[in-house]
């Protein structure tokens, strides 16, 4: 392998199914604040606050959309969705386990997904993702 190459993950479709006119949209996380839980799968089930998620503008291609999870090179490999790929947000905490999520600028045209980034402790990926199109810019 000579040099470095991007890997990267792919959604299927040219778009979201959901699709958002709005440039500035609020989302809520939920989270469960039961320590007891006896979930079997563990997408997400460590989280607990929109902090341990980013969201990614994806890369629009005719009939999937891609993102950047990582890059390997010959003597090296770097896990994790580069700083410039990643949509910057805020959020405020309303309730037990409830976040309201908004953000600092209007989001451009385009693909988006919310991506959890960091690792959960099972044999399980973590490739899940809550993805949406905007629509407008304006």
């Amino acid at each position: 392998m000579v040099g470095k190459v991007k890997v990267k993950g792919t959604l299927a479709g040219p778009k979201s199914k959901q699709q958002l006119e709005e440039n500035s949209p609020t989302f809520y996380f939920y989270f469960e604040e039961n320590p007891n839980s006896t979930r079997d799968s563990w997408y997400f089930a460590t989280a607990s606050s929109p902090n341990e998620f980013v969201l990614v503008k994806l890369d629009d291609n005719k009939n999937s959309r891609e993102i950047v999870l990582g890059s390997e090179g010959y003597y090296k490999s770097k896990m994790g969705v580069p700083d410039k790929d990643k949509v910057a947000f805020e959020f405020e905490n309303i309730a037990d386990g409830i976040f309201k999520v908004s953000f600092t600028k209007p989001l451009k045209k385009g693909e988006y997904c919310f991506i959890y980034a960091s690792t959960a402790p099972t044999s399980y990926s973590n490739d899940k993702v809550f993805d949406f199109g905007i629509q407008n810019e304006n």
